[in-house]
């Protein structure tokens, strides 16, 4: 600001002035615009990379449907015919599906041991491409391959619905690299085999190399394991692992932990974003790697473009603003130059006005104000000497009035402090009637509700003698059901002993009878044939007393239990007889101590009548001695009020005529020195 200040050119000024200005909002604009280029760049490129990583995902996941509907084709064929129609019809069927679809390699229908036919272990047929021929073989359908101990037929049997596919692997002989999936053979006994149709990725490994993003960006696919499946480069395909790259291994975590996203990687001393997503049918990853630097080369062109932009700009406007400035000092330093002659005292100088601008408009104001100062100037060289003359008599008339007003003041003052100290205290004794006022209002309030209160437990006591007169009824009642009770469980007691003995006179019969049993039976055992019908009548009656011995016994255990638990009853049924005879002493109790509440509550009314008939007297009282007061405070009031206006009406007369005083002797001043400068203007 120093370096500013000190500047005398308007034109260096504005320069310092404009031109940061012009550089800061030329730099911001570039920088908001190429912020803003930048993030609609981004968000195109992740719309292209994601529209093209959907896109092969969309072809892959086709073929693969369009694959995987061979084997499920071939066992829904299986499902509904099973072994009703030969071999040979299920080696047309594969043959005719195989050419349905061109990426499909080969076909087979495998089953368990011995399902298709008895004598047959291995049932396997294969069909498979060999050129522009398709081949039937039944050559996989021996010992020596045993397909049922096979991985990629445990994983298919493994199934209930749907299908599996393999790790992708490598076929030296033929050089392709191909998948298989594994549909289940499902039918009402369960699954009986496996279909499997294997798939060249040949037509997936040259669209992903296809794939290119500006001009180096490139595209790869990995299987789980991270083995690269398709690369732009042909050495790493189903040779190398991405966490075995050296350029890519940086990204493999990533990978490995996320469905789908973007990684930051550096390859070969190039940035790049890998955007990447997971195909849901298999889990590989597919990954394109997009080129940061060749993506945004677009921006750089913009900052280019803004800087030279800017610098345009800011010559334009400073050969601008040196024009203007130039016009704009010239007129302003003309305009100066006069001031210095209105400084000077001298009212003779207009100035000249060339232009209706604001330049213009401020001459015109300038001489505008120079005719009126010379008016002014005469004006007051005019007025001045009798001004003088006025203010020194209205000085003396001043001082005289105010000696007056001032004893008068002193008068007034000390009547209106006795007025106020009597309006004080009558206000204080206002106060406290009011405060009695109130407090009897209160007491009266407090009695109201102790009447009502009364009333209340006058109620409460009536219905407490009808509670209570329930209360010793139901008690006797109840003792009576109690007792009741006591003697039902005394007979249940003597009942379960009675039970008790015929039970052992029922376990001793048993006894008897089991023992005859086995008589009989040892007397038919001697009569040999002729006794064998006796023999039969025999075990069954011993088992008969064999049921009645265990039946005897349960009753006799639950007759045990019934005695316990009786017994316990009447000791409980002893305490409960105590415990009510106890209540009903207390029901007594109780009944006595309500008469006394009602005789105390009458007393109570008899009280609170006396109370009410004096508080009905003191309020008649309190409101006239309150109406009394009311008044004499009122005309203290009106009394300190009127001498408290008067005095300061005095007041305010005696510190007007004083200040009147004093402005004379000012003016008196003034108009001298007034005198004085006005003699030194120039008219």
């Amino acid at each position: 600001m120093g370096l500013y200040n000190k500047r005398k050119s308007i034109r260096t000024k504005m320069l310092m002035v404009f031109l940061p200005i012009l550089l800061i909002a030329t730099s911001v604009i570039a920088v908001l615009s190429i912020g803003d280029a930048k993030d609609a760049l981004e968000i195109q490129i992740d719309e292209r990379v994601k529209k093209e990583l959907n896109a092969i995902n969309e072809s892959i996941e086709h073929e693969f449907t369009a694959h995987k509907k061979v084997a499920e084709a071939v066992a829904a064929v299986y499902r509904a015919k099973e072994n009703t129609i030969q071999k040979s019809d299920y080696k047309d069927l594969l043959e005719e599906l195989v050419t349905i679809n061109k990426n499909t390699l080969g076909s087979g229908l495998w089953l368990e041991p011995k399902v298709f036919d008895e004598k047959v272990k291995y049932f396997g047929p294969y069909v498979y491409r060999e050129g522009d021929s398709i081949v039937y073989t039944e050559d996989y359908e021996t010992a020596e391959y045993d397909y049922p101990s096979t991985d990629w037929y445990k994983s298919g049997k493994a199934l209930t619905s749907g299908s599996v596919w393999s790790s992708p692997y490598y076929d030296k002989t033929t050089g392709i690299t191909m998948i298989t999936t594994s549909v289940p053979v499902l039918t009402s006994a369960g699954v009986q085999g496996v279909v499997t149709a294997d798939y060249d990725l040949f037509t997936i490994q040259k669209r992903i190399q296809e794939v290119k993003l500006a001009e180096t960006g490139f595209a790869f696919l990995l299987d789980q394991e991270g083995m690269f499946i398709a690369h732009e480069d042909p050495d790493k395909v189903m040779k190398l692992k991405i966490s075995e790259d050296e350029d890519l291994k940086g990204i493999a975590t990533v990978l490995s932990q996320s469905e789908t996203g973007s990684a930051p990687v550096h390859v070969q001393g190039r940035d790049y974003e890998a955007y990447f997503i997971t195909l849901a049918s298999t889990g590989w990853k597919l990954v394109v790697m997009a080129p940061m630097d060749e993506l945004y080369s677009a921006v750089d062109a913009m900052v280019v473009k803004g800087i030279v932009l800017s610098l345009g700009i800011l010559l334009l406007a400073t050969l601008l603003i040196s024009l203007y400035s130039f016009s704009f000092s010239k007129s302003i330093k003309e305009f100066a130059h006069n001031l210095s002659y209105l400084a000077q005292g001298d009212f003779t100088k207009p100035v000249k006005v060339r232009s209706r601008d604001e330049l213009g408009q401020m001459g015109t104001s300038y001489n505008q104000v120079l005719d009126d100062l010379r008016t002014m100037v005469e004006g007051i060289t005019a007025n001045a000497e009798e001004m003088a003359k006025l203010t020194e008599l209205l000085a003396k008339t001043s001082s005289e009035a105010s000696v007056v007003s001032d004893e008068v003041a002193k008068t007034i003052e000390e009547i209106a402090r006795g007025a106020s100290s009597q309006a004080v205290d009558t206000e204080v004794t206002a106060e406290n009637i009011y405060e009695m006022g109130r407090l009897l209002e209160e007491e009266e309030n407090e009695l109201t509700q102790l009447n009502c209160a009364t009333q209340a437990i006058e109620k409460e006591k009536t219905e407490g003698f009808d509670v209570l007169k329930i209360l010793v009824e139901k008690t006797g009642e109840s003792s009576k059901a109690t007792q009741e009770i006591h003697e039902t469980i005394l007979k249940n007691n003597l009942s379960a002993e009675k039970i008790e003995k015929a039970s052992s006179m029922i376990q001793n019969i048993s006894d008897q009878t089991n023992l005859l049993a086995l008589n009989a039976a040892i007397e038919a055992a001697r009569a040999g044939e002729a006794g064998r019908g006796f023999s039969v009548v025999a075990d069954e009656i011993r088992k008969l007393a064999e049921q009645s011995g265990t039946f005897s016994n349960e009753i006799k255990r639950d007759i045990n239990e019934l005695k316990v638990n009786s017994e316990t009853a009447v000791k409980t049924m002893d305490d409960v007889l105590k415990i009510i005879k106890e209540q009903e002493d207390s029901v007594h109790i109780t009944e006595n101590k309500f008469d006394s509440i009602a005789e105390s509550i009458d007393e109570v009314r008899k009280i609170l009548k006396v109370l009410n008939e004096s508080s009905s007297k003191m309020i008649i009282n309190k409101n006239k001695i309150i109406e009394l007061t009311q008044n004499l405070s009122a005309i203290s009031e009106e009394n300190a009020a009127g001498t408290e206006e008067a005095s300061a009406a005095i007041e305010e007369q005696s510190a007007t005529i004083n200040e009147i005083a004093g402005s004379g002797e000012k003016l008196q001043m003034i108009a001298e020195k007034l005198k004085d400068t006005v003699s030194k203007f120039i008219i």
